[in-house]
């Protein structure tokens, strides 16, 4: 095993920018919220502060900076000049000439370098923490790697192999059912060795099934993981239709090989659409 994994790295990357959207909006309305308060207060700190309330729009740069890095604090640096000019004509009596020769030009230069440095600070400050998020579940993957081939190794017990192994990937990927199969070519079927979840019409431990126009046989004839969400599952098998009337929205199914030949494959449903990615087949592929 490759312990420094690109690959995985790679892998957890792709699961944090996936949530950058959200978090992109959430820093959006933080920041647009800091300029409108500045906007709506700026009346009555100009007639307490006077000509020094313009410094005031060092805090909506400040939170420029912070959500959004060096771009955003330079943005924020260079648009605070004629923010404040729009606000000295529209509430003060002071002409925007003779703000900005007053200390106006002065002060916008210094929001500049404000929101320059602070916003540089942030990228390197997020650019750490990802590296570390990055870093520990890339750990974690491997810990639990060890811990399945510890598993394997120490008992004869299949059941309690198969008990402890879902135990442990439960920790890394979050699902509501799980199952074991194996195939017979002899006979050309597929059983489900293994269950774990609440039993679902046909599927159950024990279930046999013929590997003909099953997911077993795709995965079996192409050697690889597939991947599902409800739209995929094909309602022609009655198993499939139980797990969809069930409340299962999505399903990911990774070959196990021996030998070079494929023997059988790990199944891992979950009631939360679209809840199998890169990540998760990366990580059961490490582990089958």
């Amino acid at each position: 095993m490759n312990r420094s994994s690109p690959q995985l790295l790679r892998s957890v990357a792709s699961r944090l920018k996936s949530k950058s959207l959200e978090v992109q909006k959430g820093r959006l309305a933080i920041t647009l919220a800091s300029y409108v308060a500045y906007i709506l207060a700026f009346n009555f700190l100009d007639s307490i502060l006077g000509t020094i309330t313009g410094m005031i729009i060092t805090l909506p740069v400040l939170t420029t900076a912070w959500m959004f890095g060096l771009r955003g604090g330079l943005i924020a640096g260079i648009t605070s000049l004629p923010l404040n000019v729009s606000m000295v004509e529209v509430f003060t009596s002071q002409s925007a000439t003779d703000w900005m020769f007053s200390g106006g030009i002065p002060g916008s230069v210094s929001e500049l370098l404000v929101g320059t440095l602070v916003g540089r600070l942030r990228d390197v400050d997020r650019r750490l923490s990802e590296e570390v998020a990055k870093q520990r579940e890339a750990e974690e993957v491997i810990a639990v790697t060890d811990e399945v081939s510890r598993i394997v190794t120490s008992t004869l017990d299949f059941d309690e192999v198969y008990d402890r192994f879902a135990g442990e990937l439960k920790r890394l990927v979050d699902w509501d059912l799980m199952n074991v199969s194996i195939l017979d070519d002899e006979k050309d079927t597929v059983t489900v060795q293994y269950f774990s979840g609440d039993e679902t019409g046909h599927l159950r431990e024990g279930f046999t099934t013929p590997i003909v126009g099953s997911r077993s046989q795709q995965i079996r004839d192409f050697g690889k993981t597939v991947i599902l969400d409800e739209s995929e599952f094909t309602k022609g098998m009655s198993w499939e239709l139980d797990l969809l009337n069930a409340g299962f929205r999505s399903a990911i199914l990774v070959p196990m090989f021996s030998g070079g030949k494929v023997f059988g494959n790990i199944s891992l449903r979950s009631r939360r659409p679209e809840a199998f990615h890169d990540r998760e087949k990366l990580i059961l592929e490490r582990l089958a």
